[in-house]
């Protein structure tokens, strides 16, 4: 029990910094990188789940 509650843990904070991550570098419109930002700060569980389902989508993609 104590070991899948580790790996849970481990597995939500990678989320967490790796969402964090991703928010920072990227590019967003307007407000919403740091809409993203306190969504992911505010609710550390299904914040980074959120970003990842709809805010990637939402980034600005630099001309080639």
């Amino acid at each position: 029990m104590f070991l899948f509650i580790i790996l849970a843990l481990l597995v939500l904070a990678s989320m967490w910094l790796a969402s964090v991550l991703d928010i920072l570098k990227g590019e967003f419109k307007g407000n919403d990188k740091l809409v993203f930002f306190l969504l992911v700060s505010m609710f550390p569980l299904a914040g980074p789940v959120i970003y990842f389902y709809t805010g990637r989508k939402m980034k600005v993609s630099k001309p080639s």
